[in-house]
């Protein structure tokens, strides 16, 4: 696995960002009303780039407000 420098990083999570505001998107999770969540705690929804976590935004659904440049992994 290839290192990734923070400039990948950002951009990405810039485009993403930018893509999620052009088009008044969201990206979340979902199951069926009979699933079984007993006992999830922290969750969280997780962008890698080859292997490399890149950034990590709390809950089950992402708009173009909550990602934030500075929360980039290093």
């Amino acid at each position: 696995m290839a290192d990734i420098t923070i400039d990948k990083k950002k951009e990405f999570i810039s485009k993403l960002k930018a893509l999620l505001k052009e088009y008044n998107a969201s990206i979340g999770f979902t199951c069926s009303d009979c699933s079984d969540t007993y006992c999830i705690y922290d969750e969280a929804i997780s962008f890698e780039i080859g292997g490399h976590r890149v950034l990590d935004v709390r809950g089950w659904w992402i708009e173009e407000g909550d990602i934030r440049l500075k929360d980039i992994k290093r």
